[in-house]
């Protein structure tokens, strides 16, 4: 901006000057045309740059309220968002149901496969509970093993029948070792 002033300043001088040298010059403000396109120039730069820098912060922004409900490895909802499902649990009357999964035998398999072979496993789980998932139903990692599987509207048998298939499908995780449902 600050350029963009300066070009019409240093651009007036000069037709200014070339006027008192020459005064029939019909044509005494050549130059400032040019500082103008100048300052015009520097004002776009400075306010894409305030775009950008307006943008970026936005992104930011969205990031972190996504970390601040989301779980980072999973994509599944995070503890927070278990809190806040808990606290309209409470306040609304309606028919739900909570499933809690456990995955057996994570710690040994960070002990014995490293923690890159126990993520693995979190991620298959999550994969396998996201292509299972029924209408109506949020996902939640609530802890490094423990899964809940909030559902609005479902009866008991439904939900029995769901869990049933779910275990079914824990089972094919790697290494096999599935996880406690109940």
């Amino acid at each position: 901006m600050i350029i963009g002033l300066a070009c019409i300043m240093i651009t007036g001088i000069v037709d200014i000057t070339r006027y008192w040298f020459d005064p029939n010059n019909m044509d005494s403000a050549r130059f400032i045309r040019f500082g103008f396109l100048g300052f015009i120039f520097c004002f776009a730069v400075a306010s894409s740059e305030s775009l950008i820098d307006a943008f970026k912060v936005s992104m930011k922004t969205k990031m972190i309220a996504k970390l601040a409900y989301e779980d980072g490895l999973t994509g599944l909802y995070n503890r927070t968002s278990y809190q806040e499902m808990l606290d309209r649990i409470q306040t609304e009357k309606i028919n739900t149901g909570i499933v809690m999964m456990d995955l057996n035998n994570l710690k040994f398999v960070n002990d014995t496969f490293g923690h890159e072979e126990g993520d693995k496993q979190i991620k298959a789980a999550a994969n396998a509970l996201f292509k299972t998932q029924l209408e109506n139903s949020e996902l939640i990692r609530t802890d490094g093993n423990e899964f809940m599987i909030y559902l609005v509207g479902y009866s008991e048998r439904q939900i029995s029948t769901y869990t049933k298939k779910l275990s079914k499908e824990m089972k094919n995780l790697p290494h096999e070792f599935g996880a406690a449902l109940g």
